[in-house]
Protein backbone atom coordinates (compact mmCIF):
# COMPACT_ATOMS: atom_id res chain seq x y z
CA UNK A 1 0.00 0.00 0.00
CA UNK A 2 1.10 3.32 -1.09
CA UNK A 3 0.80 6.45 1.32
CA UNK A 4 -0.33 9.93 -0.53
CA UNK A 5 2.86 12.57 -0.93
CA UNK A 6 1.98 15.68 1.35
CA UNK A 7 4.30 18.78 1.74
CA UNK A 8 4.36 20.19 5.19
CA UNK A 9 5.18 24.10 6.04
CA UNK A 10 7.72 23.37 9.40
CA UNK A 11 7.27 26.22 11.89
CA UNK A 12 8.94 27.06 15.15
CA UNK A 13 6.81 27.41 18.04
CA UNK A 14 6.79 30.91 18.32
CA UNK A 15 5.24 30.78 15.05
CA UNK A 16 8.65 31.81 13.01
CA UNK A 17 9.98 29.18 10.19
CA UNK A 18 13.50 28.28 10.69
CA UNK A 19 16.14 30.53 10.47
CA UNK A 20 13.38 33.08 9.71
CA UNK A 21 12.92 31.49 5.83
CA UNK A 22 9.82 29.32 5.08
CA UNK A 23 10.58 25.97 4.08
CA UNK A 24 9.47 22.84 3.23
CA UNK A 25 9.83 19.16 3.68
CA UNK A 26 8.27 16.25 1.49
CA UNK A 27 6.93 13.39 4.05
CA UNK A 28 4.25 11.19 4.10
CA UNK A 29 1.35 10.86 6.30
CA UNK A 30 2.50 7.94 8.52
CA UNK A 31 6.27 9.81 9.17
CA UNK A 32 4.31 13.07 9.84
CA UNK A 33 1.97 11.15 11.93
CA UNK A 34 4.59 9.16 13.86
CA UNK A 35 6.48 12.41 14.68
CA UNK A 36 3.42 14.25 15.49
CA UNK A 37 1.51 11.85 17.75
CA UNK A 38 2.41 9.58 20.91
CA UNK A 39 0.43 5.93 20.65
CA UNK A 40 -0.21 3.43 23.36
CA UNK A 41 -1.97 1.93 26.34
CA UNK A 42 -3.40 4.05 28.51
CA UNK A 43 -5.60 5.11 31.20
CA UNK A 44 -7.38 8.44 31.78
CA UNK A 45 -9.48 9.90 34.89
CA UNK A 46 -12.72 11.40 32.78
CA UNK A 47 -16.03 12.51 33.01
CA UNK A 48 -18.59 10.22 30.98
CA UNK A 49 -20.88 12.83 29.22
CA UNK A 50 -22.19 10.88 26.40
CA UNK A 51 -22.66 7.17 25.22
CA UNK A 52 -24.28 5.33 22.43
CA UNK A 53 -24.18 5.17 18.91
CA UNK A 54 -26.00 4.27 15.98
CA UNK A 55 -24.17 2.86 13.81
CA UNK A 56 -19.78 2.70 15.58
CA UNK A 57 -20.23 3.01 19.22
CA UNK A 58 -18.56 5.92 21.21
CA UNK A 59 -18.55 7.75 24.24
CA UNK A 60 -18.31 11.55 25.32
CA UNK A 61 -15.28 11.85 27.62
CA UNK A 62 -14.41 15.24 29.83
CA UNK A 63 -10.93 15.15 30.86
CA UNK A 64 -10.19 17.32 34.51
CA UNK A 65 -7.50 19.70 32.59
CA UNK A 66 -9.65 20.61 29.82
CA UNK A 67 -12.99 20.75 31.05
CA UNK A 68 -14.42 22.55 28.07
CA UNK A 69 -13.06 19.96 25.42
CA UNK A 70 -15.32 16.49 24.66
CA UNK A 71 -13.03 13.93 23.70
CA UNK A 72 -15.06 11.93 21.49
CA UNK A 73 -13.65 8.50 21.85
CA UNK A 74 -14.75 4.66 20.46
CA UNK A 75 -15.58 2.05 22.61
CA UNK A 76 -14.42 -1.79 21.59
CA UNK A 77 -18.62 -3.53 21.86
CA UNK A 78 -21.44 -2.71 22.97
CA UNK A 79 -22.05 -4.55 25.87
CA UNK A 80 -19.02 -1.77 27.29
CA UNK A 81 -21.11 1.11 25.89
CA UNK A 82 -24.29 -0.52 28.09
CA UNK A 83 -21.74 -0.55 30.91
CA UNK A 84 -20.46 2.62 30.72
CA UNK A 85 -24.18 4.27 30.61
CA UNK A 86 -24.76 3.12 33.41
CA UNK A 87 -21.89 6.05 35.10
CA UNK A 88 -23.45 8.68 33.32
CA UNK A 89 -22.12 12.29 34.90
CA UNK A 90 -19.38 10.09 36.71
CA UNK A 91 -15.57 10.34 36.60
CA UNK A 92 -14.24 6.83 35.67
CA UNK A 93 -11.04 5.25 34.76
CA UNK A 94 -10.92 4.40 31.42
CA UNK A 95 -8.40 2.23 29.67
CA UNK A 96 -7.46 1.61 26.17
CA UNK A 97 -5.00 2.07 22.95
CA UNK A 98 -4.86 5.96 22.46
CA UNK A 99 -3.48 8.78 20.39
CA UNK A 100 -1.83 12.03 22.19
CA UNK A 101 -0.43 14.96 20.17
CA UNK A 102 2.91 15.53 21.11
CA UNK A 103 3.27 19.04 21.60
CA UNK A 104 0.72 19.40 23.54
CA UNK A 105 -0.16 16.51 25.97
CA UNK A 106 -3.93 16.65 24.85
CA UNK A 107 -5.73 13.17 24.26
CA UNK A 108 -7.07 13.10 20.54
CA UNK A 109 -8.35 9.72 20.47
CA UNK A 110 -8.85 6.70 22.69
CA UNK A 111 -10.22 3.22 22.11
CA UNK A 112 -11.78 2.17 25.40
CA UNK A 113 -11.81 -1.70 26.13
CA UNK A 114 -11.83 -1.52 30.13
CA UNK A 115 -12.95 0.56 32.93
CA UNK A 116 -12.76 0.76 36.59
CA UNK A 117 -16.19 1.89 38.29
CA UNK A 118 -15.45 4.81 40.91
CA UNK A 119 -14.00 4.28 43.91
CA UNK A 120 -16.42 4.44 47.11
CA UNK A 121 -15.46 4.72 51.02
CA UNK A 122 -13.44 7.12 52.71
CA UNK A 123 -10.09 8.67 52.52
CA UNK A 124 -9.13 8.45 55.57
CA UNK A 125 -10.17 5.21 55.24
CA UNK A 126 -7.60 3.99 52.66
CA UNK A 127 -4.36 6.86 53.94
CA UNK A 128 -5.25 4.64 57.37
CA UNK A 129 -5.37 1.04 55.38
CA UNK A 130 -1.95 1.83 53.52
CA UNK A 131 -0.62 3.41 57.06
CA UNK A 132 -1.08 0.16 58.59
CA UNK A 133 0.03 -2.13 55.71
CA UNK A 134 3.50 -0.83 56.52
CA UNK A 135 3.39 2.99 56.15
CA UNK A 136 4.14 3.24 59.99
CA UNK A 137 7.68 2.31 59.56
CA UNK A 138 8.76 5.86 58.95
CA UNK A 139 7.73 6.78 62.67
CA UNK A 140 10.93 5.02 63.71
CA UNK A 141 12.95 7.50 60.99
CA UNK A 142 14.52 10.40 63.16
CA UNK A 143 14.65 12.58 60.14
CA UNK A 144 12.93 11.77 57.11
CA UNK A 145 14.14 14.23 54.62
CA UNK A 146 18.00 13.26 55.53
CA UNK A 147 17.12 9.51 54.74
CA UNK A 148 15.46 10.05 51.65
CA UNK A 149 18.49 12.29 50.32
CA UNK A 150 20.72 9.03 51.46
CA UNK A 151 18.50 7.00 49.11
CA UNK A 152 18.82 9.24 46.61
CA UNK A 153 22.60 9.36 46.64
CA UNK A 154 23.17 5.72 47.05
Amino acid sequence: MTEDVIVAMLERADGNAECGTSWTETATYGEISESAFIYGRTSVYARIERVGGATAMHCGIRLPDSPGKMVICRVATSDLVRQLGQYMYERLILSGNATWVKHNGKLKDLLIDAYEPPKTGSVMDALRLAHDAGGYAWDNVDDPDKAIAEMRRA
